[in-house]
């Protein structure tokens, strides 16, 4: 899982999860223990929650 998450770019993908990368434009919710991703519920492991949440802020504040 490691080589995927450097192969891809960061600053649209984020692992959530010890078995999961997601693309975040396609988050759709967000709560401590799980995201939404078009109607799949994804959970986030307590140890990338708060990178998650950072990495979201970062992008938000992000000038395009």
């Amino acid at each position: 899982m490691k080589d995927f998450e450097t192969a891809l770019p960061a600053d649209r993908f984020m692992r959530i999860h010890k078995s999961y990368i997601v693309q975040v434009s396609e988050i759709n919710a967000i709560n401590t223990r799980e995201i939404k991703v078009a109607s799949d519920l994804v959970p986030v492991g307590r140890t990338y929650y708060h990178e998650l949440v950072n990495g979201i802020q970062k992008l938000g504040n992000h000038p395009d």
